[in-house]
């Protein structure tokens, strides 16, 4: 059973999802029945099973975490749900959104508890100097569509992974109406990115800070060309040609080079 559990109501309603804790502890007491091995069903006499117990709980009650398999596909290309290992080395679901030549979309329709304030918990591993990448949370009274590429939305945290790769972990506020419905919807467009359930905050802290502007500055970095004229002798004529040719984010190694003037 995945970290992050789907949960349904006595009439076989997705209304949310909890933490693997908190669902083995409804189906250890008899107030849930495992559905599969994603998903956990209340029973009717159980209705409120889900209520927390405890500060601590409430706090988890009130977080809607993303769970691959409540979610599906806008279009039949651009995106793959795929099964990789977490920090652990266990199994965890994820969706893989291609978005480089055109938008790859998926979509989640909830049923939470109505009037009732939560986050939703995501987190987005991959970037790209072009990237587009927006969630947008609609409920009855309201649609909220958060930009997240290139920082222009803060993520919670933001790390750099063990092979080098940009991880964002989002924490966006979700309000919902008097029927607790509640549509969460994320495009990428010109990127290549993957969504994750979030994992422990030990996690994160283990990985060093790394936002979009650390990555675009080593991919520049890794990208720019490297031209060694070092001890060469040539015109000046020729030296203006190549600087020309390679551009401005070349890096030229002129250490002992003899230029001479063959252009007056």
């Amino acid at each position: 059973m995945p970290k992050n559990v789907m949960v349904q109501d006595a009439a076989g309603h997705t209304i949310g999802s909890t933490y693997l804790r908190r669902a083995k502890g409804l189906l250890k007491s008899g107030r849930a029945v495992l559905v599969d091995d994603h998903t956990i069903q209340l029973r009717a006499s159980a209705q409120n099973a889900a209520a927390p117990e405890n500060k601590k709980e409430q706090n988890m009650e009130q977080e809607i975490l993303f769970c691959a398999k409540a979610f599906y596909q806008k279009s039949e290309t651009g995106c793959s749900l795929l099964t990789m290992g977490d920090a652990n080395g266990e199994s965890m679901e994820v969706w893989e959104l291609d978005g480089e030549a055109a938008p790859a979309v998926i979509i989640a329709e909830l049923q939470q508890l109505p009037l009732t304030d939560y986050v939703l918990r995501f987190a987005v591993l991959g970037s790209a100097a072009s990237e587009i990448l927006r969630c947008t949370i609609k409920t009855a009274a309201d649609t909220k569509t958060y930009a997240l590429e290139q920082g222009r939305y803060q993520p919670q945290y933001s790390r750099k992974t063990a092979d080098g790769t940009l991880l964002r972990v989002y924490a966006l506020p979700v309000q919902t109406d008097a029927d607790g419905a509640v549509t969460v919807e994320m495009m990428a467009k010109q990127a290549a990115v993957q969504v994750l359930p979030i994992q422990p905050e030990s996690v994160y802290a283990a990985l060093p800070p790394y936002d979009y502007s650390d990555w675009k500055q080593e991919t520049a970095s890794a990208n720019k060309a490297v031209i060694n004229l070092a001890n060469a002798k040539l015109p000046k004529s020729a030296l203006l040609q190549i600087l020309a040719n390679c551009g401005e984010q070349a890096d030229v190694n002129l250490e002992n080079a003899d230029i001479y003037n063959d252009m007056e």
